[in-house]
């Protein structure tokens, strides 16, 4: 936003300004005029009419109003960016998932953004990251400003990408899961448990990859859907299928779940799981209706998906894979970005 003179009363203000500082006074019928051509928009002193009709000069306003915007727009701004930027830490420790030994020299970064001036202009989505590096235990210092959680990022070449949110002042132990040879990429998607308005409760086929109303074709159908958003869903397996979960305390991470485990269990399946959003959540394993497929999702009840299709009354959805091979090896990366 740029002050601008003109050659009739010497000074002019933005027209976004004298818009926002009515809007602030609670002015609603005053009158703007503004120049063109000039590549600016500029609010001219001999252009600002108050609400008399015939339009009288009332340049003694406009200066009350500026001196007004000013103040306003100073104490706002000043008020939030105080708020929202003043410093903030986070500690951590990065470990290897599997060995548990520290890595050293590793870029941990907080992917920050808010309102900014970028080229001039004042954008709601403006980066500021910051970095800090891992020492000889593993342990990191990683300050940052804007913004209240931090957004959490490691691409380390030879493991899985990680991004998980932090609280300020918070400690995380991040443990990072080395990337699986080559593998073929096994097909996946968002499996979905419901209920409709009719009462009708439906679940998932993992070979047709599609919702089904029975066991005749779902290989995990809904015993019971609570009505509210973060209400239980118990699960019961169709067929000669079976559920197996971990929790993410057997895992020791808080999230990716599907990066953490690899095989499907030969084993230890059961007919029924009740899925607690209270918890931490964890991964699902799913032996198919026919007893020698397998698939496994991420239960994660702090951010779960939904789809909101006529007649249902609760939709919940998780991420999968399935291997329509039979296998148990189930891998699932997270490619680390490289620039």
């Amino acid at each position: 936003m740029r002050l601008t003179k003109t050659p009739d009363s010497g000074e002019s203000i933005g027209i976004p300004e004298a818009r926002a500082a009515v809007s602030l006074m609670g002015i609603n019928d005053l009158q703007f005029g503004f120049s063109v051509g000039t590549g600016s928009d500029v609010l001219p002193t001999d252009g600002f009419t108050g609400p008399d009709k015939a339009g009288a000069r009332v340049t003694p306003m406009l200066r009350m109003l500026k001196c007004a915007l000013r103040s306003a727009v100073a104490v706002l701004f000043g008020s939030l960016f105080a708020a929202c930027r003043l410093p903030k830490t986070v500690h951590g420790r990065v470990i290897d998932y599997e060995t548990h030994e520290p890595i050293a020299g590793v870029p941990v970064f907080a992917y920050q953004s808010g309102w900014g001036i970028d080229g001039g202009q004042l954008i709601w989505d403006k980066s500021f990251p910051t970095r800090a590096v891992t020492g000889p235990t593993g342990d990191f210092v990683l300050h940052y400003r804007v913004g209240s959680s931090a957004r959490l990022g490691i691409d380390l070449p030879g493991y899985n990408q990680f991004r998980a949110f932090s609280g300020p002042w918070k400690r995380v132990d991040i443990r990072l899961k080395r990337l699986l040879p080559p593998h073929d990429r096994l097909p996946g998607g968002e499996a979905r448990f419901g209920l409709r308005e009719d009462g009708r409760l439906y679940g998932w086929s993992f070979d047709r990859k599609a919702i089904a109303s029975s066991c005749a074709d779902a290989d995990v159908i809904p015993a019971h859907v609570d009505r509210e958003t973060r209400g239980q869903v118990l699960l019961t397996a169709c067929g000669s299928g079976g559920l197996r979960y971990i929790p993410a305390e057997t895992l020791g991470v808080r999230d990716q779940f599907l990066v953490y485990a690899d095989s499907a269990p030969a084993d230890g399946y059961t007919n029924q799981l009740l899925l607690d959003f209270s918890g931490r959540g964890g991964i699902v394993f799913v032996r198919t209706r026919d007893g020698s497929h397998y698939a496994k999702f991420a239960f994660t009840p702090f951010a779960f998906g939904g789809f909101m299709d006529p007649g249902v009354v609760r939709d919940v959805s998780f991420t999968y894979v399935y291997d329509p091979g039979g296998g148990r090896y189930l891998p699932y990366d997270m490619q680390p970005y490289t620039s």
